[in-house]
């Protein structure tokens, strides 16, 4: 599996007021992390259905 992430951030940033610039990067930040979260909590279940018997460790 691959995963890329790009972004033109610097060149949103330029085009943001100063409301945007102060609650944006939080959003993002915020989207990120729920991405992952899921992520994981997904993974864990994907771990689980395709390996018989996995430790905690592995999980």
């Amino acid at each position: 599996m691959q995963i890329s992430v790009k972004s033109n951030i610097k060149k949103v940033t330029k085009s943001l007021s100063t409301f945007e610039k102060k609650y944006v990067p939080n959003a993002i930040w915020n989207a990120i992390n729920e991405t992952l979260f899921g992520l994981c909590k997904e993974l864990s279940k994907e771990i689980r259905r395709v390996f018989d018997e996995p430790i905690a460790f592995t999980v």
